[in-house]
């Protein structure tokens, strides 16, 4: 009966109405639509220009409005930062921390000012505003995964000597490790792929700026934008 209501094809309807109902979930969501319509572009370019250009055309208009809902994270952003910086770690990994969460607080209001003066609202060049945004960005996911790599390193050392001495207590300890690890590893692969998102998005004369192209632009962001929904479904069920 009423248990049997909330289930359409095996999916609980009051979980998937949270998740959509979140503004993260939903912005992550159209993030991959978008890059999901650049790489179904890129692939049609020589087989069908007409269908690519109109898929390019969504892709952008499903960008802008991703840009005009970031107008109102900065509060939310400021909270979660403040939030993720470990307060009993180490010297380097607080001050690598903090400088992710400057990077990050600091990318909403300068991607407003670009904004703003593309719609005429401010007599500044956006070009220079929205170049800073990319660059705070790339600053951002440089250190994070640089933090990763770190992590994985770390913990691959650690779980091959508890492996090694058998020092799992059981198996789901010994799971619960190699899942940090998988978590890891899809958070490095996730940060590489929006890394080479923002150098092919640097001006002209930047190493690697253009060198993508349009498949490959909807490739690395469809990579990263899958892993960060995939993690948020996952996170969504605990």
């Amino acid at each position: 009966g009423w248990e049997r209501d909330h289930y359409i094809m095996g999916f609980n309807i009051q979980l998937v109405s949270a998740f959509l109902d979140s503004h993260w979930a939903r912005s992550q969501i159209l993030r991959t639509a978008q890059f999901a319509a650049a790489t179904v572009s890129g692939l049609l370019e020589s087989a069908s220009p007409d269908v690519a250009s109109k898929l390019i055309a969504v892709s952008s208009k499903i960008s802008g409005a991703r840009v005009i809902l970031r107008l109102m994270d900065d509060i939310p952003i400021l909270v979660y930062n403040l939030s993720s910086i470990k307060r009993d770690a180490s010297v380097p990994e607080r001050a690598a921390d903090i400088l992710v969460s400057l990077a990050n607080q600091l990318y909403y209001p300068v991607e407003h000012t670009a904004w703003a003066a593309d719609q005429g609202l401010l007599p500044v060049q956006s070009s220079r505003f929205w170049l800073l945004s990319n660059i705070l960005w790339m600053v951002s996911l440089v250190i994070s995964l640089t933090q990763t790599l770190v992590t994985l390193f770390t913990l691959t050392h650690k779980l091959r000597v508890m492996r090694r001495k058998g020092a799992f207590s059981d198996d789901t300890s010994r799971q619960a490790g190699f899942d940090t690890l998988r978590g890891q590893l899809l958070q490095a692969l996730a940060s590489a792929a929006d890394l080479m998102l923002a150098i092919h998005w640097m001006p002209s004369g930047f190493p690697g700026a253009g060198c993508l192209g349009t498949l490959g632009m909807g490739v690395f962001g469809l990579i990263s934008s899958s892993i960060g929904l995939y993690k948020m479904v996952l996170s969504s069920k605990r």
